[in-house]
């Protein structure tokens, strides 16, 4: 069992992209044919349900995504001036073990 949790105080909050590459290279761009998007987490008006959003990740997820692969949240090119992405726990961004 998989979640992805976002702490932000922010309001609206962006669009953001969870992705990863199908190559499994490490540089992630959007737009690049060689990157898979795992999920989309749509922008909130009035920002996050006591700063937290919580998306369960299903399994089935992960299916065409070999172990050890990094994922990264992405937003637009706009949004990335106006806000930071920042992953509270770095280990937690590589796809484990099967």
């Amino acid at each position: 069992d998989c979640k992805l949790i976002i702490e932000s105080r922010a309001k609206p909050t962006p669009k953001m992209s969870l992705v990863c590459r199908r190559d499994g290279r490490m540089n992630i761009e959007p737009n690049d044919a060689t990157t898979k998007e795992l999920g989309t987490v749509n922008v909130l008006p009035t920002g996050y349900p006591n700063g937290r959003l919580e998306i369960p990740l299903p399994n089935d997820t992960w299916k065409d995504v070999s172990q050890g692969t990094l994922v990264k949240l992405l937003t637009s090119k706009e949004d990335e001036r106006r806000y930071e992405l920042k992953a509270s726990r770095p280990d937690s961004l590589i796809v484990p073990k099967k």
